[in-house]
């Protein structure tokens, strides 16, 4: 168990952490288009990927919408804090039209080595989704049934603004994440979905499901803790063998 953490330390000590990958839910991907550039991010984007957060995945992800995570301001300082943890690993990528961040995919590398351990945040909601994610973590084991990787990419937040639905967005962002774990040495591209759509495209880019979990048997002293609205049941992860 680790000791409480502070909102400023957050960025530092999340790093170690896995989260889920998601897509905005009025996205599709059905088609691919030129009109938008893939990059990796930099320190200097962090104002905009947090913008484009707080439009859309802040509010939209299931879990953050059913138990109300944000204001109408797409707000929360923990979960921000989060989104760019992995930032300085040079591992997450966006994607840019007419000089404007209009996706991003946060990634992050993890080890098989890496402890699992609680962390504490201030907010009480994003700390019921944390330990909601650490449970899935633990009883997945993504190391245990594959024994012989010792580091794998995690797509931990995916997001695409709904303007560019339908441009292959999402497709280009994982391929992109996709070279960089190669590079990295990764054998294994692992992504968490808290979403009905993100898990239905991981399936669709041929990423195959280890693990699902309904949300109705999510209990915490007997009560459930989420039940966010249809076609959102379950979380999922999907991996790919690199």
């Amino acid at each position: 168990m680790s000791v409480r953490l502070q909102s400023n330390y957050l960025t530092e000590k999340f790093g170690n952490m896995k989260f889920e990958g998601n897509v905005s839910r009025s996205m599709s991907e059905d088609s691919t288009d030129s009109d938008f550039e893939v990059r990796v991010i930099e320190e200097e984007d962090k104002s905009s990927v947090i913008d484009l957060a707080r439009r859309f995945f802040n509010r939209d992800e299931p879990l953050n919408e059913y138990i109300g995570l944000t204001g109408p301001d797409g707000k929360c300082s923990d979960l921000e804090a989060y989104i760019l943890s992995t930032l300085e690993e040079g591992t997450s990528v966006k994607a840019v039209a007419d000089g404007k961040l209009v996706a991003f995919s946060m990634n992050g590398i993890v080890g098989k080595d890496d402890p699992n351990e609680k962390s504490y945040v201030d907010s009480p909601k994003f700390q019921m989704i944390l330990d909601f994610l650490l449970y899935n973590t633990v009883q997945c084991d993504i190391f245990g049934k594959y024994p012989d990787i010792d580091k794998a990419m995690t797509v931990k937040i995916l997001s695409v603004d709904p303007c560019m639905r339908g441009r292959g967005v999402a497709t280009k962002l994982v391929d992109e994440t996709r070279r960089i774990a190669i590079d990295k040495g990764c054998k294994l591209m692992y992504v968490e979905c808290t979403s009905h759509f993100s898990a239905q495209i991981m399936k669709r880019l041929g990423f195959e499901k280890i693990y699902s979990l309904k949300y109705s048997d999510y209990k915490v002293d007997g009560k459930v803790i989420f039940n966010p609205k249809q076609p959102h049941e379950e979380y999922t992860v999907y991996v790919q063998k690199l």
